[in-house]
């Protein structure tokens, strides 16, 4: 395991990850906090995977085993401060947010000698993690924190807790320890001493050995045998970007010289010229990208004992859409990343970090980009804005009286552990929900609920509202997902139920906003409420799979189309209402995707990302939250308005997902309810007659139906439905839904689409994709209750077919051969038929080759 695996793993978590480098021998150890403080996730204790994790206050003597578990070492531990560390995670930290992870204290009297023995490699490269509570030395009077390695000291002087978040950084080493702070020595959170040779199999190392600094922290040991090949120890990263633009990659290795580099694209080395720079060098850059240029990007690094090929680095090339130029934009005004931290300001002239709660909502928009993009820059963007939340709004968060402010704390983290992987995040995503479900839950009124603010921090009256319950509800939910501990679950769906009975009227959709303690119910609708108990509503509905949760999503997303807009635009100017729409967009958006429901709402999402991002204001291209008026240039907008829009452009693809636009109708015979309603004649032959202006009115007022037989052994996959209603009567096609089947009777049949909002008048095509591949001899569209079955017209489709693939043809006349490919693909060529394989930069289609020597092999690489 190459040895910046582990540091990233312990301060950065995600962003370099593993290299796949495994081949040198390497020992872990992780320090955890004390027997005092709980070794578990909710404690932010973080132990490292292929590592020895110990309780320091525990651990004496005992076998070690090398990351891939292919050997052991032996570990003694042994000084005054050997059972000495520093709390971790939310337990009591000195109130500076210090590691989360714990480490060894090892202080004045109390150094700490640690002694591996029953090593087998001639030599190591030894890695000592030393992020502290504070940085030392605290000024240039005090001792440098010390270690000796096999009897020689290093000094060096380290950073707090918050560097240790922030990334990798060197330390800078010297041997001088006289109360005076070498000028040149860089402060770090980790150092290297290399070529550490073992004697008799045993490396010791010892910390604070001198006893002249407060503290030399110790939050790990790494030791890696040294080899003379290559050693990756950052590799290229993934990146996704615009076409015009550059494409850098840089693999950083640990190597004698003279060293080599290879790099290649999708397993074809890469030559220098057109748009390509350096690909012999440790930095490949990628000029003037086109689609062409997507692809998986490896380096090759040699040296004359050994080679080695990093992980792959996906580049994504994409045209950007409006939703790219609206995160953009929205960075570009408020994003702020300054000495080691990220964050977003609160406006566009007041460059102070946003505050602590409209901080998160400012992150949920970064997280909603990543959600769509699934960029590694945006990635690293969302961990770099939860990492700097956290440095400035450490736990335990006791200041804070308002339990949806906990909520939204709560919910930014753990949205951000799902894409990061972030155990820290999770851990405090999990403290945050236990600390304001704890406190805020109350059944001495209203039966249950959560407290919006406690109490006894209430001038007046304290209420109980969907903002408290609906957040810590999402990030239950969420934290569920992410580990399985079902009373995550249970208390989601006991803060739901409260809140149905309480606060949601399932008739109209309507959640209420607040109901205070003498029972009397605010029925003054909001759109974040609606969006947030959306949102806790499919969440439930992924989860359990029970309809009610969907029913009730549906009847939420209803009730704000019709009440909530202004002719069907999210428009509000209030200056009070932060991040007012961006709830719904987001809620709206998971609802549809989740349900496919992209033909029944997709265009009214994309008339308000339209309506957003056409009112922006000219300097900035970010937009206030009164959609259907123009931003104001005078106002100074804050990012919690902004972000409306950034919210609403993310959740709205470019165009509709899913939308085939099949050509192939499917024939059949027409089969269903005979008759009709009061025998008028319009029968379900009018179904299929190709005229909207005549329809089927079944004979029932309920359970009729109309569909297509394929035919006696014939089935066929249906891939798209489209349907048109009555004129005058689209109402009553309002929960009909579609089934396939292999039985006349429709027995077991297979529910294909539920109608779940009225569709169009006036001669407009409702399409529906359907995803389901099984293939079918019978459709039908069954009509809702008290609907007689109301439809002007019905079209099955199959898929379209999959295009013809490319081909590639030769020709020989006797002396020349001719290679024609498709696609405007790329000749590769080679000496030996298993490669390596180099592009022809020069070989366009049809190409002539004229046999020579040596022997060449030709294939081409269609696009």
């Amino acid at each position: 395991m190459q040895p910046f695996k582990i540091l990233c793993l312990l301060l950065s978590i995600f962003t370099w990850g593993n290299t796949g480098i495994g081949k040198a021998e390497s020992f872990g150890i992780k320090f955890l906090g004390d027997s005092a403080t709980t070794v578990s996730r909710s404690a932010g204790v973080m132990a490292i995977n292929g590592w020895t994790n110990i309780s320091t206050a525990t651990f004496i003597s005992g076998t070690i085993l090398a990351s891939d578990g292919s050997v052991s070492a032996t570990l003694t531990r042994s000084g005054p401060g050997a059972a000495k560390s520093w709390h971790s995670g939310s337990a009591g930290d000195g109130g500076n947010g210090s590691l989360l992870d714990g480490y060894n204290d090892c202080m004045i009297n109390g150094s700490v000698t640690n002694i591996l023995s029953g090593l087998t490699g001639s030599a190591y490269t030894v890695y000592l993690y030393t992020a502290g509570d504070t940085a030392r030395p605290a000024n240039n009077t005090e001792w440098l924190p010390n270690y000796l390695v096999n009897g020689t000291e290093y000094c060096t002087a380290t950073l707090n807790a918050n560097g240790a978040y922030l990334g990798l950084i060197q330390g800078g080493l010297t041997s001088i320890n006289n109360n005076t702070y070498p000028p040149t020595l860089l402060a770090g959170n980790y150092i290297e001493i290399d070529n550490v040779v073992p004697v008799a199999g045993t490396i010791t190392i010892a910390a604070n050995a001198d006893n002249r600094t407060w503290r030399s922290p110790l939050n790990g040991i790494e030791i890696v045998a040294s080899t003379k090949a290559p050693l990756i120890q950052l590799p290229p990263t993934a990146q996704r970007l615009y076409t015009n633009g550059v494409a850098q990659f840089t693999v950083a290795a640990k190597s004698v010289n003279p060293v080599f580099y290879n790099w290649r694209k999708n397993g074809i080395n890469l030559t220098n010229g057109g748009n390509i720079y350096g690909a012999q060098t440790n930095v490949l850059i990628v000029t003037n990208l086109t689609l062409a240029d997507q692809g998986d990007y490896t380096v090759v690094v040699t040296n004359f004992f050994g080679s080695v090929t990093s992980l792959v680095a996906h580049l994504n090339v994409v045209a950007p859409a409006i939703a790219d130029l609206q995160i953009d934009a929205f960075n570009q005004a408020y994003l702020v990343q300054t000495n080691g931290l990220t964050y977003y300001t609160v406006s566009l002239t007041n460059r102070a970090p946003d505050g602590t709660w409209t901080f998160d909502l400012d992150i949920q928009g970064a997280e909603d980009a990543f959600e769509r993009t699934q960029s590694p820059q945006q990635q690293q963007l969302v961990n770099s804005l939860l990492t700097t939340w956290l440095i400035q709004n450490p736990p335990s968060w006791s200041w804070d009286g308002w339990n949806d402010d906990i909520g939204w704390f709560s919910l930014a983290l753990i949205r951000g552990y799902q894409m990061t992987e972030n155990a820290n995040f999770l851990a405090q995503a999990e403290y945050g929900f236990n600390y304001a479900f704890g406190r805020g839950w109350d059944t001495n009124y209203n039966n249950g609920g959560i407290w919006e603010e406690q109490p006894a921090n209430v001038d007046g009256a304290p209420g109980k509202n969907p903002l408290a319950c609906n957040s810590l509800m999402q990030t239950a939910c969420m934290i569920y997902q992410s580990t399985g501990d079902t009373n995550y679950l249970n208390k989601a769906l006991q803060i739901y139920s409260w809140e149905r009975t309480n606060l949601f009227i399932p008739n109209s959709g309507l959640v209420c906003g607040n109901i205070s303690t003498n029972g009397i119910v605010d029925t003054t609708p909001n759109l974040y409420n609606q969006g947030t108990f959306l949102d806790c509503a499919n969440l439930l509905h992924n989860i359990t799979g029970q309809q009610m949760y969907y029913g009730d999503a549906l009847k939420a997303v209803e009730f704000t189309r019709n009440h909530l807009t202004s002719n069907g635009i999210f428009n509000n100017g209030s200056t009070g209402l932060n991040t007012w729409a961006a709830e719904f967009a987001r809620g709206i958006g998971h609802f549809v995707k989740d349900n496919n429901l992209w033909s029944t709402y997709y265009p009214w999402m994309q008339a308000n990302a339209n309506a957003a991002w056409g009112c922006r204001r000219p300097d900035y291209n970010v937009s206030w939250s009164a959609w259907t008026q123009p931003t104001p240039t005078t106002n100074d907008l804050i990012a919690n308005w902004a972000v409306n829009a950034v919210a609403m452009l993310q959740a709205t693809p470019a165009s509709e997902p899913g939308l085939v636009n099949c050509t192939n109708q499917l024939p059949g015979t027409v089969i269903g309810t005979s008759g009709s309603w009061s025998n008028s004649g319009n029968t379900i032959a009018k179904v299929f007659d190709g005229n909207l202006n005549t329809y089927f009115d079944g004979p029932d007022n309920s359970g009729d139906w109309v569909g297509l037989d394929f035919g006696t052994g014939v089935s066929n996959v249906v891939g798209q439905i489209n349907y048109w209603p009555r004129m005058g009567y689209a109402d009553r096609m309002l929960g009909g839904y579609f089934q396939g089947a292999n039985n006349a009777s429709f027995l077991n049949a297979t529910t294909l689409f539920t109608i779940a909002t009225t569709p169009p008048e006036g001669g407009i095509i409702t399409p529906q994709t359907i995803t389901n591949t099984t293939a079918f001899r019978y459709v039908r569209y069954v009509g809702p209750s008290n609907g007689s079955c109301n439809v002007a017209e019905l079209q099955f489709f199959s898929p379209n077919p999959l295009p013809i693939p490319p081909q590639i043809t030769s020709h020989w006349n006797g002396s020349q051969l001719t290679l024609s490919w498709s696609n405007g693909g790329q000749l590769l060529e080679a000496t030996n038929v298993t490669g390596p394989w180099s592009t022809n930069t020069a070989a366009v289609s049809p190409f002539i080759i004229t046999p020579n020597a040596p022997r060449k092999f030709y294939r081409a690489l269609l696009q």
